[in-house]
């Protein structure tokens, strides 16, 4: 402000705002009064808060005397959180009728605050030949899993076998900052010839009768060997039936226990792991 008020012994108590609708006035009381500057403090604007800042007053009256107790500056501004990056967002090459990871190679988004840990997935849209799992168990529509979870191996799509067109889901990403970006599209490629690259494909496995009633058979017909997990799960991806077993030529598998429909059979050993789709009638 520049304004000649008189010689007077009375406290200032004033602010400055470009919003304010009160011009200065030295009949005012200066008790807490709020004045618009004599240029507009917006010049400011854009300007960094770093650095010192300065407060210059000038006494023109030789003998009036006066002192500063205190000041302030009140900053404000609009902080617009850092959206998490995007490092790779391609195709994931998915095996026909088969389950196949997840990886950074296919997804991988970064953040400067936040970890893997902390950059939360969360599915909008479920794919639709095919079931998205985290650690084995199926996730639906609201689901979260982290980008760890990704570069872990443990973000899976099992592929039904109904045909072999392409599919794709939908995701969000947030930091828990206040950083978020998407939807984000994860298209899905299925292919008969794609191999995961965390899981060996084993070959020579058949089921029948297809459709089946009670018993399922599971023909070894390559005589793989050792102990094998044998999964059975619907086409929502929840597991009706799990056994261990030792591989053999022939295998029976007991159904009574399963209503009608399709299912998967997925069997793992230390070589690798068998996909099979089958019908319970």
């Amino acid at each position: 402000m520049r304004k000649q008020c008189g010689f007077s012994n009375r406290t200032f108590k004033i602010g400055f705002d470009d919003q304010s609708l009160q011009p200065f006035d030295c009949q005012a009381s200066f008790n807490g009064e709020t004045f618009q500057p004599m240029k507009p403090l917006s010049i400011f604007e854009g300007e960094t808060v770093e650095g010192i800042w300065t407060l210059e007053v000038a006494d023109s009256v030789v003998g009036s005397g006066g002192r500063i107790d205190t000041w302030s500056l009140e900053l404000c501004g609009a902080l617009a959180p850092q959206s998490p990056a995007i490092i790779q967002l391609d195709t994931l090459l998915a095996q026909y009728a088969g389950q196949t990871i997840l990886d950074r190679q296919v997804v991988e988004i970064t953040d400067d605050i936040a970890g893997p840990d902390d950059l939360l997935f969360t599915l909008v849209t479920l794919p639709l030949k095919g079931i998205l799992q985290v650690n084995g168990d199926p996730i639906t529509v609201g689901s979260q899993f982290s980008q760890q979870d990704i570069n872990a191996g443990q973000v899976t799509y099992l592929h039904t076998g109904t045909d072999s067109l392409p599919d794709a889901f939908i995701v969000t990403v947030i930091d828990g900052q206040g950083g978020w970006i998407g939807p984000l599209s994860v298209p899905i490629d299925i292919s008969a010839d794609i191999v995961a690259a965390h899981d060996f494909q084993l070959e020579g496995f058949k089921v029948y009768p297809n459709p089946s009633q009670n018993v399922l058979y599971l023909n070894n017909a390559q005589m793989h060997g050792g102990e094998a997990i044998i999964r059975i799960l619907g086409v929502d991806g929840v597991e009706v039936k799990r056994m261990t077993r030792q591989l053999e030529e022939l295998l029976s598998i007991n159904l009574n226990n399963l209503t009608s429909g399709i299912y998967f059979l997925q069997l793992t050993t230390r070589e690798g792991i068998a996909n099979l789709r089958f019908i319970k009638a």
